[in-house]
């Protein structure tokens, strides 16, 4: 009996708890990876941002130097649900930019640049993000390279003869079945934003007269 009583005593004055140093460090290393795994997330998603800001002025200038050789075209960044095969077993871009040829009332498009999931959203100025109901639709003077016309219109299957319209294909494997409209109306103010709000916001200005756009940082709250 006295030597379980020794051996009951020896247990519980090995029962130690934690010491405040121990716990500290703990909590320590658990914040520092903490650290490291929002520090990785965040730079993961300001870089797409970035990429998602290039490849849109890479288009806008594509249309600008389009349009002065002597191709009409418009641009168009939009939305579409399941627009495009998924590539890589990985879910398809939702967000896409594109160049459409105007063939008199007709639009031909002519390239397409997947731009990004619903992680990010892209406006026009202050007004709504564009959706499946809203879209920017670009155009440059041919003669110029001005801005002839950048505003967010909702895509629409009706409309002949209005000054906004432009329907985009209505099956996506066909590339030919776009309908433009008049679309020259010139903007009024100086000079117009498209932001790309992400991880990192970015804005790209477009100087209306000149044609002239540069990619810069913004502050959501502006």
């Amino acid at each position: 009996m006295r030597f379980c009583r020794l051996k009951l005593e020896k247990i519980k004055c090995n029962k130690k708890g934690y010491t405040l140093i121990e716990v500290l460090i703990v909590v320590f290393m658990l914040v520092a990876l903490l650290s490291i795994a929002v520090g990785s997330y965040t730079a993961y998603y300001r870089a797409r941002g970035s990429k998602i800001s290039k490849t849109i002025d890479t288009m806008i200038a594509q249309s600008k130097i389009d349009a002065l050789s002597g191709r009409e075209n418009i641009m168009v960044i939009r939305h579409k649900t399941d627009y495009d095969d998924s590539e890589d077993g990985m879910s398809a871009s939702k967000y896409y930019a594109e160049l459409y040829s105007v063939e008199g009332t007709k639009a031909v498009r002519y390239k397409k640049e997947g731009i990004g999931n619903n992680w990010v959203s892209i406006n026009l100025g202050d007004n709504d993000d564009i959706s499946e109901s809203r879209m920017i639709v670009l155009k440059f003077n041919v003669k110029t390279g001005a801005i002839t016309y950048l505003n967010d219109i909702s895509p629409s299957s009706s409309g002949e003869g209005s000054e906004d319209y432009f329907a985009p294909p209505s099956s996506e494997d066909e590339a030919t079945g776009g309908v433009v409209f008049k679309l020259e109306e010139t903007p009024t103010a100086a000079s117009e934003t498209i932001k790309i709000k992400s991880a990192r916001p970015y804005a790209i200005q477009m100087w209306i007269a000149s044609g002239e756009h540069i990619i810069s940082d913004y502050k959501i709250n502006d």
